[in-house]
């Protein structure tokens, strides 16, 4: 059974998400409380990243997902496209700097 090839962008993705890993566990301190919180020994894991990130990278872009810092939050499309809305009808109603700072209710058309 042949195994298919990933395209070049998924491999640019992965990659890309690679590299964000290894330089968020870059610090020898930072990768031995990560093999220390996996309960294996720092060279383990630095066997595993060198051998196997790639691929498990590949893994998540395939499955079309991503990695991102635990302090990113996620909107809805449909929610940022109100409040942007919102925005600007509020913004297309200020002629000076000083209604930023007045507290004007909406003008509705």
């Amino acid at each position: 059974m042949d195994t298919p090839t990933p395209s070049a962008s998924d491999e640019h993705l992965a990659r890309a998400m690679a590299a964000d890993l290894i330089q968020a566990c870059r610090t020898e301190s930072t990768q031995n409380a990560i093999a220390e919180a996996m309960g294996i020994a720092p060279s383990t894991l630095s066997t595993m990243i060198s051998k196997d990130l790639d691929r498990w990278c590949l893994f998540v872009v395939k499955l079309k997902k991503k990695v991102v810092p635990a302090s990113a939050r996620c909107y809805r499309p449909d929610k940022v496209q109100a409040l942007l809305t919102l925005a600007r009808a509020h913004l297309a109603s200020i002629e000076r700097p000083e209604q930023l700072l007045e507290a004007e209710p909406l003008q509705w058309e």
